[in-house]
């Protein structure tokens, strides 16, 4: 690739071999803007057919670029009774047009015949003048959220699109920038399922490791282990820690409970005072999360692995008990995993204004099911080694979406 080139009608990195200005031009000019249709309720739910995309299609797994699947499907008759007109001149960018999937700025290809509802709005590229892959990219520059006019309902309408002008270069440049960034999307999206997949796996694995209620031990063992789980009381394991902040820890030794990360903003109020307010929190303690979500019904407790801090005093923490021998990677998982704690929490919380708050001496007359240290450590580095794995994925989509950014940037006008 060649070096930054002052003139701003060229982008500041470009491919060899090419120097020619870049060329404005109107949306509208080189391809035209549509909305989608109506979908009632009662045409809904077909799984043959011509797609019928609705947003939420878009989080689909692998329609990450290319819209590959449908949540919905209609038959030739569909079409012909409701009088829809199939989008037959693809490939086309699709996206949302309504509400707050607005501010999301997501687009995606549509690269066969389609009908799309109307919260949906697509762009259809004039072949003569547009690389598919390059206007692609072109679109992910565009900050649709911009083009939306504002008020109870935000939307975007198709002459505002149109008008939205652009720089292209010719198609010969455009073609080389489209296969670059549809091969790094490629890259993306594959370590994207890697690390889903990764995922599945552990929860999978959690389900047979841990035994359910009613169940005396796991149904998958490493090979040596055998025999029931010993049933103990949490009152057993551990006990609420009253240490409060005596000075030692500062602002920047503040723990977020929900990302178990050191937090990256000081608190309005980080004065000596306040900050002797806050409980500390030790490696292998645990603390009580209690907002809900559709993956923790109840709230749940995360371990604390990070190393030595302080947590708001909103925060109820618990300590392991003092001589007890624990595997803190084995506890870490137990301790989150939403089936085995579940019903555990739903006996031990108390719902209150805007999340559950743990009531301490019901949870710690609760029940769990706990194998020897031996096997601790076992199913700890199990963990220990998988959530690792799943880390480099995680981190290699951040790199990756990092890098695609910068080109963004660098690669267009």
């Amino acid at each position: 690739m060649a070096k930054k080139n002052s003139k701003k009608t060229v982008p500041e990195l470009r491919f060899r071999g090419f120097t020619d200005p870049w060329e404005q031009r109107q949306l509208g000019e080189v391809g035209s803007a549509t909305s989608g249709v109506g979908f009632p309720d009662a045409e809904q739910g077909g799984t043959d057919g011509l797609p019928f995309y609705k947003v939420s299609d878009m989080n689909l797994s692998g329609n990450e670029s290319v819209m590959s699947a449908s949540s919905n499907y209609v038959s030739a008759e569909q079409v012909v009774k409701n009088h829809w007109k199939p989008i037959t001149t693809v490939p086309a960018i699709i996206f949302a047009k309504v509400g707050a999937a607005v501010f999301l700025d997501r687009k995606r290809v549509a690269a066969t015949p389609f009908l799309m509802d109307n919260n949906m709005m697509a762009y259809i590229p004039d072949g003569k003048s547009w690389d598919v892959d390059f206007c692609l990219s072109a679109f992910n520059r565009i900050r649709l959220s911009n083009l939306a006019r504002i008020g109870a309902l935000p939307s975007i309408n198709a002459s505002d699109v149109e008008q939205h002008h652009i720089a292209l270069p010719g198609l010969p440049e455009q073609r080389l920038i489209g296969r670059f960034f549809s091969t790094l999307d490629s890259l993306i999206a594959a370590a994207e399922r890697q690390e889903a997949l990764l995922r599945q796996k552990k929860q999978a694995y959690l389900q047979l490791m841990f035994p359910r209620e009613g169940e005396t031990e796991p149904r998958l063992r490493f090979t040596g282990f055998s025999g029931e789980w010993e049933t103990q009381q949490f009152g057993e394991l551990y006990a609420p820690s009253r240490e409060k902040n005596d000075g030692s820890f500062s602002a920047k030794d503040i723990i977020s409970v929900a990302g178990m990360r050191y937090a990256s903003r000081e608190p309005a109020d980080s004065s000596d005072d306040y900050m002797r307010t806050y409980n500390v929190m030790r490696v292998g303690d645990i603390a009580f999360e209690g907002h809900t979500s559709n993956e923790f019904a109840f709230g749940r407790f995360v371990e604390n692995d990070l190393g030595d801090g302080i947590v708001s005093h909103v925060f109820v923490v618990l300590r392991p008990i003092p001589g007890r021998r624990y595997n803190l990677a084995f506890w870490k998982e137990a301790i989150h995993d939403e089936l085995l704690m579940r019903r555990i929490l739903a006996r031990s919380t108390k719902r209150s204004t805007m999340m559950h708050e743990i009531v301490v001496p019901d949870f710690l007359k609760e029940t769990v099911r706990v194998p020897s240290l031996p096997e601790q450590q076992e199913i700890g580095k199990f963990f220990t080694t998988l959530d690792s794995t799943i880390d480099i994925f995680r981190k290699r989509v951040e790199l990756l979406k990092k890098q695609k950014s910068a080109y963004l940037q660098s690669m267009f006008i």
